[in-house]
Protein backbone atom coordinates (compact mmCIF):
# COMPACT_ATOMS: atom_id res chain seq x y z
CA UNK A 1 0.00 0.00 0.00
CA UNK A 2 2.68 2.03 0.73
CA UNK A 3 4.27 2.45 -2.57
CA UNK A 4 0.72 3.14 -3.69
CA UNK A 5 0.26 6.18 -2.04
CA UNK A 6 4.38 7.66 -2.73
CA UNK A 7 3.34 6.55 -6.64
CA UNK A 8 -0.06 8.77 -5.86
CA UNK A 9 1.36 11.64 -3.98
CA UNK A 10 4.50 12.00 -6.99
CA UNK A 11 2.05 11.96 -9.47
CA UNK A 12 0.01 14.75 -7.95
CA UNK A 13 3.19 17.13 -7.31
CA UNK A 14 4.76 16.70 -10.70
CA UNK A 15 0.55 17.51 -11.83
CA UNK A 16 0.53 20.36 -10.06
CA UNK A 17 4.24 21.35 -11.05
CA UNK A 18 3.31 20.97 -14.70
CA UNK A 19 0.17 23.37 -14.31
CA UNK A 20 2.03 26.27 -11.92
CA UNK A 21 4.82 26.30 -15.01
CA UNK A 22 2.34 26.89 -17.52
CA UNK A 23 0.52 29.10 -15.63
CA UNK A 24 3.77 31.19 -15.07
CA UNK A 25 5.79 30.73 -18.67
CA UNK A 26 4.44 33.73 -21.07
CA UNK A 27 1.57 35.69 -21.10
CA UNK A 28 -1.98 34.44 -22.10
CA UNK A 29 -5.01 36.62 -23.11
CA UNK A 30 -8.43 35.47 -21.99
CA UNK A 31 -10.24 36.15 -25.48
CA UNK A 32 -14.50 35.68 -26.02
CA UNK A 33 -15.59 38.10 -29.13
CA UNK A 34 -17.62 37.53 -32.23
CA UNK A 35 -16.47 38.62 -36.01
CA UNK A 36 -18.40 39.54 -38.42
CA UNK A 37 -17.92 38.58 -41.99
CA UNK A 38 -19.69 38.82 -45.53
CA UNK A 39 -18.72 34.97 -46.25
CA UNK A 40 -19.08 31.40 -45.57
CA UNK A 41 -18.42 30.28 -42.65
CA UNK A 42 -16.06 27.11 -43.99
CA UNK A 43 -14.60 29.80 -46.14
CA UNK A 44 -13.47 31.77 -42.84
CA UNK A 45 -12.26 28.78 -40.75
CA UNK A 46 -10.19 27.53 -43.91
CA UNK A 47 -8.28 30.70 -43.88
CA UNK A 48 -7.70 30.88 -40.18
CA UNK A 49 -6.96 26.75 -40.51
CA UNK A 50 -3.83 27.95 -43.00
CA UNK A 51 -2.99 30.48 -41.07
CA UNK A 52 -2.72 28.87 -37.44
CA UNK A 53 -0.89 25.56 -39.10
CA UNK A 54 2.08 28.26 -39.77
CA UNK A 55 2.47 29.23 -36.03
CA UNK A 56 5.13 27.66 -34.30
CA UNK A 57 4.73 25.61 -31.31
CA UNK A 58 1.01 25.60 -32.00
CA UNK A 59 -1.58 22.67 -33.30
CA UNK A 60 -4.49 23.00 -34.73
CA UNK A 61 -7.81 20.14 -34.76
CA UNK A 62 -10.83 21.21 -37.25
CA UNK A 63 -14.04 19.81 -36.38
CA UNK A 64 -16.44 20.44 -39.34
CA UNK A 65 -16.58 24.68 -38.44
CA UNK A 66 -14.86 24.86 -35.29
CA UNK A 67 -10.78 24.69 -35.20
CA UNK A 68 -9.29 24.50 -31.72
CA UNK A 69 -5.82 26.19 -31.60
CA UNK A 70 -3.61 24.67 -28.82
CA UNK A 71 -0.04 24.71 -27.75
CA UNK A 72 2.10 21.66 -28.40
CA UNK A 73 4.47 20.43 -26.57
CA UNK A 74 7.13 17.80 -27.65
CA UNK A 75 8.24 14.81 -24.84
CA UNK A 76 7.00 12.36 -22.53
CA UNK A 77 4.25 14.58 -21.43
CA UNK A 78 2.50 15.71 -24.65
CA UNK A 79 0.19 12.78 -23.86
CA UNK A 80 -1.60 15.26 -21.42
CA UNK A 81 -1.68 18.08 -24.20
CA UNK A 82 -5.12 17.20 -26.04
CA UNK A 83 -7.93 19.65 -25.69
CA UNK A 84 -9.97 16.60 -25.05
CA UNK A 85 -8.17 15.94 -21.83
CA UNK A 86 -9.79 15.88 -18.26
CA UNK A 87 -9.17 19.87 -17.05
CA UNK A 88 -7.38 21.03 -20.55
CA UNK A 89 -9.48 24.49 -20.55
CA UNK A 90 -7.69 25.23 -16.82
CA UNK A 91 -3.99 24.41 -17.62
CA UNK A 92 -3.96 23.94 -21.90
CA UNK A 93 -3.81 27.35 -24.11
CA UNK A 94 -6.81 26.92 -25.99
CA UNK A 95 -8.35 29.13 -28.72
CA UNK A 96 -11.82 27.87 -29.91
CA UNK A 97 -12.84 29.61 -33.56
CA UNK A 98 -16.46 28.61 -33.84
CA UNK A 99 -18.01 30.30 -37.29
CA UNK A 100 -21.99 29.71 -37.92
CA UNK A 101 -24.30 31.74 -40.68
CA UNK A 102 -26.58 34.18 -38.78
CA UNK A 103 -29.18 36.38 -40.44
CA UNK A 104 -27.02 36.95 -43.73
CA UNK A 105 -23.81 36.81 -42.29
CA UNK A 106 -21.28 34.85 -40.94
CA UNK A 107 -20.21 35.12 -37.05
CA UNK A 108 -17.11 33.91 -36.04
CA UNK A 109 -16.29 33.61 -32.24
CA UNK A 110 -13.01 33.33 -30.42
CA UNK A 111 -12.92 31.70 -27.00
CA UNK A 112 -10.33 30.85 -24.65
CA UNK A 113 -7.21 32.21 -24.06
CA UNK A 114 -4.17 32.06 -25.84
CA UNK A 115 -0.74 34.19 -26.78
CA UNK A 116 -1.38 37.94 -28.06
CA UNK A 117 0.74 36.88 -30.97
CA UNK A 118 -1.68 33.84 -31.29
CA UNK A 119 -4.78 35.60 -31.48
CA UNK A 120 -3.74 38.28 -33.38
CA UNK A 121 -2.70 35.31 -36.35
CA UNK A 122 -6.59 34.57 -35.89
CA UNK A 123 -7.98 38.04 -36.08
CA UNK A 124 -5.64 39.49 -39.28
CA UNK A 125 -6.51 36.04 -41.21
CA UNK A 126 -10.12 36.87 -40.17
CA UNK A 127 -9.29 40.33 -41.96
CA UNK A 128 -7.64 39.45 -44.70
CA UNK A 129 -9.74 38.38 -48.30
CA UNK A 130 -6.64 36.59 -49.22
CA UNK A 131 -7.23 32.47 -49.51
CA UNK A 132 -3.39 32.18 -48.38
Amino acid sequence: MTPLVVALVLLAVVGIWIVVVRRRTGTRVEVSTPVVLDESPLTAIDRVETAARRIRGYAVERRDRELVVYRRHEGPLSFFETPEALGAESYLDLLHVTAERRDGRTWVWLKGRSEPRVIARVRRALASRETA
